[in-house]
């Protein structure tokens, strides 16, 4: 019991902590563990080939899940360096 419990909380906190990052956060947390953004920056994609290039990455294990992707895109598409 206590474990499930714990388990609970951790997957509150672990929710949690995700809401709270920014879209910024969750781009440099998830997207440069393999890269760099220079690769990234350089492309000028619009959210339907964002959404194709993530997709293209968790097929790679990047492990981005619906509302990081969107938060992802969000900054992507509003942030153009």
């Amino acid at each position: 019991m206590k474990k499930i419990v714990l388990i609970l909380l951790f997957s509150i906190f672990l929710t949690t902590l995700v809401y709270s990052m920014s879209d910024e956060d969750i781009f440099y947390t998830k997207c440069t563990n393999c890269h760099g953004t220079e690769i990234i920056f350089k492309k000028k994609l619009n959210k339907k080939g964002w959404k194709k290039i993530i997709k293209k990455m968790n097929s790679y294990g990047a492990n981005v899940n619906s509302s990081e992707r969107n938060a992802i895109i969000r900054f992507l598409t509003n942030n153009k360096k």
